[in-house]
């Protein structure tokens, strides 16, 4: 564990060195995903986010943190709703578009 802890600190370290370092906070914020820490995972890509707010990859690093920490609605968010931001049309589901409409 405690190597674990040293290689986040060194992580942690370089960011401060270097704020602006999307990749580098990227990067710190999925080690802490795969260590298991999602709360401390999730300030880093806010603050990446705050820095490159249309990166698609940081949109879903942060859905995956908020779904670590049992955040669901969240995680939706996070990753956007392409029907919600009127990108696309909204599709049907193949079998409700096939069920019939009721009667004339």
């Amino acid at each position: 564990m405690a190597e674990t802890d040293d290689m986040i600190e060194g992580l942690r370290q370089a960011v401060r060195l270097s704020p602006e370092n999307v990749p580098l906070r990227t990067h710190l914020g999925e080690t802490l995903l795969t260590f298991g820490r999602p709360a401390d995972a999730e300030k880093e890509f806010r603050a990446a986010l705050q820095l490159k707010p249309d990166d698609t990859k940081l949109k879903f690093c942060l859905a995956r943190a908020f779904e670590q920490q049992g955040k669901a609605s969240a995680a939706i968010v996070a990753r956007g709703d392409r029907q919600a931001s009127g990108r696309t049309a909204p599709r049907p589901h193949p079998v409700l578009a096939a069920a019939p409409r009721g009667r004339s």
